[in-house]
């Protein structure tokens, strides 16, 4: 399957199977159309950017600094030098800042992984609304 095809079936997943969470999916291209990322907007005016890779590397990237909260989550396998005593390593999980990172168990796998962090998001955003702390 191509990584175009990986992203849209991954956009798809997330608008309609969290779409109370999920409002809009952009997948961002290149000039040549080779696909970057796909941003997942969110029911509280954040996003998700989701970086997928054909040699497996991905990020999903939580930004939450455009709706006045410092919070960033990343789930990714960037294999940083930093994180090689983490149990889940090269995976690792950026929970709120860049500096506290925890083992991940996100799947590899793209279409699984997308149900993983967005119902992550679901919960964390949950939380928020229930007067709890957010997830970090």
């Amino acid at each position: 399957m191509s990584i175009s095809a990986v992203y849209e079936k991954v956009r798809g997943i997330a608008l309609t199977e969290f779409a109370d969470v999920v409002v809009h999916g952009d997948l961002l291209r290149l000039p040549s159309g080779e696909p970057v990322k796909l941003r997942l907007y969110l029911s509280d005016s954040s996003f998700i950017d989701v970086n997928l890779s054909a040699t497996g590397r991905y990020a999903y990237h939580g930004e939450r600094r455009l709706i006045g909260r410092a919070h960033i989550y990343r789930f990714d396998n960037a294999p940083h030098e930093r994180w090689r005593g983490l149990a889940t390593y090269p995976a690792h999980f950026h929970n709120g800042m860049d500096d506290n990172t925890e083992p991940s168990n996100v799947s590899a796998e793209p279409t699984e992984a997308i149900r993983q962090v967005i119902s992550f998001v679901r919960s964390t955003l949950r939380a928020e609304s229930a007067g709890g702390a957010a997830g970090g």
